[in-house]
């Protein structure tokens, strides 16, 4: 009896048919049983998972206070992981007295020396899984690990690096962010570094001040608007200095800084920013003596009402109409100032901010 490759020699062409059908049938076979057996495998991964979550949940307290020893589930990747995880989670959420228990199992089970390590010999996507994991932990023992982060080639690692410093919300935190970026150093989002930097230094304003005093040009704009969130009013003359820098974002970011500081000379300060050449610097002067609602700063908010800008115009109208016992002498003067633009913008920021019908009232007692 003649073989199978005898029987598709004899059929010529259509050998080469039945030949390429057979290859294409063993494939598809070979791919549906990797496909079966990948999905078996991960069935089985989760099944186990699962089996451990729910053994962690049981065990959750003796695991936090060491009843369990670390050695029973550190040593299974799998149960560290899950561990692991539930920890941070939890860790978000949790109260002071709670978070306390937390960290201590976080140090005494190994888990922070191990994120620790894999954040200083790993690379690429480990390295930045092993940064944001320490970012989570809140703890000060991650400040050199991650200090170090922020030095990597790779931006999603300093990304994440700044990130877990910026949790930390002690100032010596933000010394290292501080450092590298007053010299240019530091290339993430801008708005990154200014999340991280006030979180850290909202209880030490003068360390920013320190910085950017000795800064590059390029960083000064967001050292000030740093400052500008977290000023106090013992910096008034610090202040005073950034107001008259020779970059418009850090006067602007110094107006800022004076709204939030509220200092004895603010409203002198500000006095000089009303008639700066950049429009941006102006409206934040405005912005910021509306906030101030010093009645001193009534002559430069009506100087501001009359300004060439229209939104210096409306956040000057906006800060007069804040002064409720003053409105009729606003009044008054804003109708000497024979600017009909500006008379325009201060009724219609009475009537939105309904002090018009106030004033109607003390009109009718008058």
């Amino acid at each position: 009896m003649p073989s199978v490759s005898r029987l598709l020699d004899l059929m010529g062409p259509a050998g080469l048919i039945v030949q390429a059908l057979l290859a294409s049938l063993g494939a598809i076979v070979g791919l549906l049983a990797f496909i079966l057996m990948r999905r078996g495998a991960r069935r089985l991964y989760f099944w186990r998972r699962d089996r451990r979550v729910l053994e962690a949940r049981a065990d959750w307290d003796a695991i936090v206070d060491g009843t369990i020893p670390p050695k029973a589930w550190v040593l299974s990747r799998m149960s560290r992981e899950i561990v692991e995880g539930i920890l941070l989670d939890r860790l978000e959420v949790a109260p002071p007295k709670e978070c306390e228990r937390l960290l201590e199992c976080l140090r005494f089970s190994g888990l922070l020396d191990t994120r620790v390590h894999e954040a200083r010999i790993w690379q690429g996507w480990q390295r930045q899984k092993a940064l944001l994991a320490l970012g989570r932990m809140r703890v000060p023992e991650a400040i050199p690990a991650l200090t170090e982060g922020l030095d990597d080639d790779d931006e999603q690692c300093r990304i994440a690096a700044t990130r877990g410093l910026g949790r930390l919300g002690l100032p010596r935190a933000g010394v290292p962010i501080l450092e590298r970026l007053s010299t240019g150093k530091l290339q993430v989002p801008s708005s990154l570094l200014l999340d991280a930097l006030i979180n850290n230094c909202r209880a030490t304003p003068a360390l920013v001040l320190t910085f950017l005093l000795k800064s590059v040009d390029t960083a000064k704009p967001l050292l000030a608007r740093v400052l500008g969130e977290i000023a106090t009013p013992d910096l008034d003359e610090d202040l005073l200095l950034l107001a008259s820098d020779e970059s418009p974002e850090v006067r602007a970011a110094a107006a800022r800084a004076l709204a939030c500081a509220k200092p004895s000379l603010a409203v002198s300060i500000l006095t000089r920013l009303v008639d700066d050449e950049e429009w941006f610097v102006r409206l934040r002067a405005m912005v910021a003596l509306g906030e101030l609602e010093d009645p001193r700063a009534i002559p430069v908010l009506l100087h501001g009402l009359c300004d060439r800008n229209r939104q210096v115009r409306i956040r000057s109208a906006c800060g007069l109409s804040r002064l409720r016992d003053h409105l009729e002498d606003i009044i008054c003067l804003a109708l000497k100032t024979q600017d009909a633009y500006a008379i325009q913008e201060l009724v219609s920021e009475l009537e939105r901010s309904g002090a018009i019908f106030e004033l109607v009232m003390m009109l009718g007692d008058v």
